[in-house]
């Protein structure tokens, strides 16, 4: 089972890096 905690963690950091990817590019 996967803590909703470690979910929304891992989501924020796929957001953060899309949006640093989308900045960079």
């Amino acid at each position: 089972p996967i803590p909703s905690e470690i979910v929304a963690e891992a989501r924020r950091a796929e957001k953060m890096a899309a949006g640093i990817r989308g900045m960079d590019d």
